[in-house]
């Protein structure tokens, strides 16, 4: 599936947001997330809608072999804060 993001083209976000609110099969979502890149807007709004739909999912931060350990754990608590963990 394109991501909802970076690159993607803008008239996917409704059709990849219908799909995953509608999609009774799908039990749980894995959403990748560059650490690098930080928490953007994009994620915080998906995350929201998700949450609003009661659609289950799991944040998975990519790229940890290109930051160092420091970089990560900050990095690794705005996602805490904002998914209050």
């Amino acid at each position: 599936m394109p991501g909802y993001g970076y690159r993607s083209k803008a008239e996917w976000g409704e059709l990849i947001l219908d799909y995953l609110t509608n999609r009774r099969q799908l039990k749980r979502l894995f959403l990748l997330v560059d650490p690098i890149a930080g928490l953007k807007e994009t994620d915080k709004l998906l995350m929201n809608q998700l949450d609003k739909q009661a659609v289950s999912y799991q944040v998975i931060l990519t790229k940890r072999d290109k930051l160092s350990q420091q970089e990560f754990d900050e990095s690794r608590s705005i996602f805490v804060v904002f998914l209050n963990y």
